[in-house]
C-alpha cells in the first residue's frame, strides 16, 4: 500500500511539473503574439498620424490666411468655453 501511495505522488509531482512547463510555454507564446500585434498597431497609427500630419500641412501650406483665420477662431471659441 505504501509503494502505491509512493508511485502515485511522484507520478502526480510529474503531471503538475508537465503542466507547469506547458502553461509556461503557452504564457510565453501569448506574451509573443501580443508583442507582434501591438507593434503592428503602433506602426500603422504612427503611419496614420504622419499621413494626416502631412495632409494638414500641405494645406495650410496652400490656404496660410484661411488657416491661420481658422486657428483664431478656434482659439477665441476656446477661450469662450472656459470662462
Amino acid at each position: 500500500m505504501q509503494a502505491h501511495k509512493s508511485n502515485s505522488g511522484s507520478a502526480l509531482k510529474k503531471d503538475v511539473e508537465q503542466l507547469g512547463k506547458a502553461m509556461k510555454d503557452v504564457a510565453e507564446d501569448s506574451v509573443d503574439y501580443v508583442r507582434e500585434n501591438a507593434m503592428g498597431y503602433y506602426e500603422k497609427g504612427h503611419a496614420m498620424v504622419q499621413n494626416v500630419g502631412e495632409t494638414v500641412e500641405g494645406k495650410i501650406r496652400k490656404n496660410p490666411i484661411r488657416s491661420v483665420m481658422i486657428a483664431a477662431g478656434v482659439g477665441f471659441l476656446f477661450g469662450l468655453c472656459r470662462k
